[in-house]
C-alpha cells in the first residue's frame, strides 16, 4: 500500500529504526475486530493492525492505546454495541478524562476514515482528524520532531483549513512534505526545522490554521513565520514559546 509505505518512510525520517520495534496483532484478534462491523475495514487501519496492532513499540505513547487487545478488552468491559458506522479502535486511558477513539466508516477518505472521539461517559462525538493515519503522523511529528528541537512555538494563521496560499507559500520557501494529507493537516520539513499544521473540522470550526514549529532557535522560527506572513494575507498570532522567551523578545514574529 503506497500510503502505508509513505507513512513508514515519514516516521523513519524522524526516528530511524522505529518500525523495527512494531509488532502486529494476531489474525484472530483482527478477525474479532472485523466482526464488530459489517463494513470493510479501511485499508490503512487493517495495515496498522497487521503491523502495529500488537505492540507499537517505540512509536507508542501513554496518551493513546490502539492495540487490538485493548479494543477487544474495551468491548468486553464497556459492552459497546456493534455499530456499522462507528468502529471503536482505541482509547486515551487518562484516569481523569478517559476518551474513546472511533473510525467513522461513513466518511472514508484516502483508503482510511475520519477519526472521531468521545468521552467514555458521553454520547457526544468530536471530529478529531480527517484520517487515522494523519492523527498518528501528526502526534509523532510533535513528539519526535517539533518537541525534539531546541526552540518551539505554538500559534495560528488566520485562515480556515490549510488554505492554498499558505501551502503554496511554504513550498515556495523551501518547506517540503513527506506525507500525503488533506486540507486539515500539514507536516513540513525545512532542514532540521519541523512544522505541524492543523485545523478544525465541522460547521462550528474556528477559522484558523494552528501551527507548531520547532527549530534551532527563536530567530529561525521568527524568520520562517515572517516569510509566510509576507507571502500571504494571513495574520500570524503566537500563543506560546517553549522554552519561554525573555520579556525583551516578545515582538511580532515578522
Amino acid at each position: 500500500m503506497q500510503l502505508a509505505d509513505e507513512f513508514v518512510a515519514f516516521v523513519e525520517s524522524l526516528v530511524p529504526g522505529v518500525s523495527g520495534s512494531w509488532r502486529g496483532a494476531t489474525v484472530a484478534e483482527i478477525e474479532e475486530i472485523e466482526d464488530f462491523t459489517d463494513a470493510e475495514l479501511p485499508g490503512f487501519y487493517r495495515w496498522f493492525l497487521e503491523n502495529m496492532g500488537g505492540d507499537p513499540g517505540k512509536f507508542g505513547h501513554p496518551a493513546f492505546d490502539f492495540r487490538a487487545s485493548t479494543v477487544l478488552g474495551l468491548h468486553a468491559r464497556l459492552s459497546i454495541p456493534d455499530d456499522e458506522r462507528r468502529l471503536l479502535i482505541g482509547c486515551n486511558p487518562d484516569p481523569v478524562m478517559p476518551r474513546l477513539d472511533f473510525l467513522d466508516l461513513d466518511q472514508p477518505v484516502r483508503d482510511d476514515a475520519r477519526l472521531i472521539t468521545r468521552m467514555v461517559d458521553s454520547d457526544v462525538f468530536d471530529e478529531d482528524f480527517e484520517t487515522f493515519r494523519e492523527a498518528l503522523a501528526f502526534g509523532f511529528m510533535l513528539r519526535a520532531g517539533v518537541r525534539a528541537m531546541p526552540q518551539r512555538c505554538w500559534g495560528s494563521f488566520s485562515s480556515d483549513a490549510l488554505a492554498e496560499p499558505i501551502e503554496d507559500a511554504l513550498v515556495a520557501l523551501g518547506w517540503t512534505s513527506q506525507l500525503t494529507t488533506g486540507p486539515h493537516c500539514g507536516l513540513f520539513f525545512r532542514g532540521e526545522a519541523k512544522l505541524a499544521l492543523s485545523s478544525q473540522m465541522g460547521d462550528d470550526a474556528l477559522p484558523f490554521t494552528y501551527f507548531r514549529v520547532g527549530a534551532a532557535d527563536e530567530i529561525e522560527i521568527r524568520s520562517a513565520l515572517g516569510e509566510v506572513g509576507q507571502r500571504t494575507d494571513t495574520e500570524i498570532r503566537v500563543f506560546e514559546w517553549d522554552p519561554a522567551l525573555d520579556a525583551d523578545h516578545t515582538r511580532s514574529p515578522s
